[in-house]
């Protein structure tokens, strides 16, 4: 194979044909061929059109307290088991979902002090225990209602975070449930591939847990406490700023969520019986400008079930999923979710969603009353690459 020298800044040039490329990259594991697609555009393109990972659509993995399943497709509410393995079912399904990264899933035992943290592979049933955060016992705290009646445990305290400039997977530790007030001094961080946790300070942050913490393009976003402003840690930089303000006021009634890999806020009034709620999407890079825009404005009529007034609430930590709105209604002590088609989306900058007594949405499935929504694509990633002495064990099928 020979190459040729870069032109117009489009990097090295293949001109046999791009399948020698094509074959070269898909015999690599996937998180190299991501660091790879950084070289120039043509290898972007490449790997972004003609390999595996980049060309499926990410589906919607649901936890729903009791067991987890993956929806390919919410028009037809085609559906898939998420463990392959009854084994591997059993083993996991009790744990809370943290986060997902490129296939990878970072899942949260809370019976544990402080949580224990395995990553896990559904695709491959590779799974790899990290070590247990260093004085965990003083992070223990019982099961409580946080703001707005949602569930706040040891697990919304983690994120699980890629970075890709560096190819390189962290989870962190907030440690601010300890504190009424919410405020913290430092993280704990853990990156692939390394022996142990180690602390990253953060001088006088608060955090709200009940609004989530979310990393998203590298970096980890949280509320602050009684101001409800969105801060950001750089997980390459390791550095705290505050986010751009948002043109609306948050106010206590508002929570982080993704939509289509960007950070959003969904705010709501509280009013009832009419609930009113915004979507606002923060756009662009982190080096760059960036600017909040308005995405989705939702109202929520309260619903009538056996003679007593509920509402259909957003799911969290991703609401967005195509051209529909995921929200989760209970009923007979029972949690469903619903997929409800985003009205003028094709032609408005704001998408408009209704929900009424009359319009419920197409039911999909069932879904924990704390349970999860995240992104989820199948990938062959391998974790015994990152096993080290201080990782507990790696369970391979």
């Amino acid at each position: 194979m020979v190459a040729t020298t870069p032109m117009d800044g489009e990097g090295w040039k293949f001109p046999a044909a791009p399948d020698v490329l094509v074959e070269i990259l898909t015999r690599l594991p996937p998180s190299c061929r991501r660091l790879l697609r950084l070289v120039c555009r043509t290898w972007r393109d490449v790997v972004d059109q003609r390999t595996p990972e980049m060309r499926s659509r990410a589906a919607i993995l649901v936890q729903t307290g009791r067991s987890s399943y993956v929806v390919d497709d919410l028009s037809s509410g085609r559906r898939g088991e998420l463990w392959t393995g009854r084994c591997a079912g059993e083993r996991y399904e009790s744990m809370c979902v943290v986060g997902t990264c490129n296939g990878l899933l970072c899942l949260c035992d809370t019976k544990e002090p402080g949580g224990a943290i395995t990553l896990a592979n559904p695709a491959t049933g590779e799974t790899l225990l990290l070590p247990l955060l260093p004085c965990s016992g003083q992070y223990y705290r019982p099961f409580r209602w946080g703001d707005g009646g949602i569930a706040t445990s040891r697990h919304e305290a983690y994120s699980f975070a890629y970075l890709p400039t560096t190819g390189r997977y962290r989870v962190v530790h907030v440690p601010c449930y300890p504190d009424p007030a919410g405020e913290f001094e430092a993280v704990q961080v853990f990156t692939l591939g390394e022996k142990s946790w180690r602390n990253v300070p953060t001088p006088g942050m608060s955090c709200s847990l009940g609004a989530g913490i979310l990393s998203i393009d590298g970096a980890m976003y949280w509320l602050t406490v009684g101001t409800e402003k969105v801060m950001s840690l750089d997980l390459e930089e390791e550095r705290v700023t505050p986010v751009k303000s948002l043109p609306a006021p948050a106010g206590p009634k508002c929570h982080l969520t993704v939509v289509r890999g960007w950070l959003g806020v969904a705010i709501s009034d509280g009013s009832s019986p009419l609930e009113k709620i915004e979507v606002w999407v923060l756009e662009g890079s982190r080096r760059e400008e960036q600017s909040w825009s308005r995405r989705y404005s939702i109202q929520v009529h309260m619903l009538r079930d056996q003679h007593r007034w509920r509402r259909q609430k957003l799911t969290r930590p991703q609401f967005a999923h195509g051209e529909y709105v995921l929200t989760k209604h209970s009923r007979d002590r029972s949690c469903f979710l619903y997929g409800n088609r985003v009205s003028d989306a094709g032609r408005l900058q704001c998408g408009v969603v209704r929900l009424s007594e009359k319009k419920w949405g197409m039911e999909i499935g069932t879904v924990g009353g704390y349970g999860r929504t995240l992104a989820y694509v199948k990938t062959t990633e391998p974790l015994d690459v990152y096993r080290v002495s201080d990782c507990r064990w790696i369970y391979r099928p």
